[in-house]
């Protein structure tokens, strides 16, 4: 019983936490370099967690044999994995994708960073 009452809880509280994290990551201001130091520091290997977006677009293209595509008549499973895809190929463009990120994505799908279609 603990557990059903405590589960939605304890999963907003996970979210909040990985939304915090990405933050920290993500903020780019003057004091970027010391905050990165401190988590990496404190915990080793935060930003090389398992990707769910990843995941899922590696199942896609086991399941499909290709990359999502972005359309108005794209399912909204692939709609979401096209989207997850093209905020990384604009975030490597950018120069904001991590180097872990890139390499994992190098790895498992070479052909990653040219849009289908």
């Amino acid at each position: 019983m603990g557990q059903v009452a405590f589960g939605p809880v304890f999963g907003q509280r996970r979210a909040y936490l990985a939304n915090w994290l990405y933050r920290q990551a993500a903020n780019r201001d003057r004091k970027h370099a010391e905050r990165v130091a401190k988590l990496n520091s404190a915990l080793p290997g935060w930003r090389s967690r398992p990707s769910g977006g990843l995941e899922q677009l590696l199942e896609h293209v086991r399941r499909y044999g290709r990359l999502p595509v972005l359309g108005s008549s794209t399912p909204p499973e692939e709609y979401a994995l096209g989207k997850w895809l093209s905020v990384q190929r604009y975030a490597l463009k950018k120069g904001t994708l991590y180097p872990e990120r890139i390499a994992r994505l190098d790895e498992l799908l070479p052909a990653w960073r040219r849009p289908s279609g």
